[in-house]
């Protein structure tokens, strides 16, 4: 099993009957606050942590990725006792030290 965002795809909206009336955005940050929610409701950290990153990786077939592991990439991320985002490294590069941004991708400013 896996969870992911499909970053910047769309997401069906509901009202508060449960019906669909539109789709929005989806934001990438929604996999980080369903990771949240998740342990906050109880559910052990070693079983939700792999659907976002080792499950993925593997179901993907992209070896090297997904968990912390010699000779794997040096992508991960760091978080405070909340579960907020403070560290993020990227193939070895921090990204972000103490939740600021220090990289930014082609379409950010």
């Amino acid at each position: 099993m896996t969870m992911s965002s499909d970053g910047h795809g769309s997401v069906p909206r509901f009202n508060e009957k449960g019906e669909m009336v539109g789709l929005g955005i989806g934001g990438v940050a929604c996999n980080l606050r369903d990771l949240k929610k998740l342990i906050a409701r109880g559910h052990a950290v070693e079983k939700v942590l792999p659907l976002l990153t080792r499950n993925v990786a593997r179901g993907l077939e992209m070896k090297g990725k997904g968990e912390v592991a010699v000779g794997n990439s040096a992508d991960m991320c760091l978080f405070d006792e909340n579960w907020e985002l403070q560290d993020v490294y990227s193939k070895g590069v921090l990204m972000m030290k103490n939740n600021e941004l220090l990289q930014k991708g082609t379409f950010e400013y």
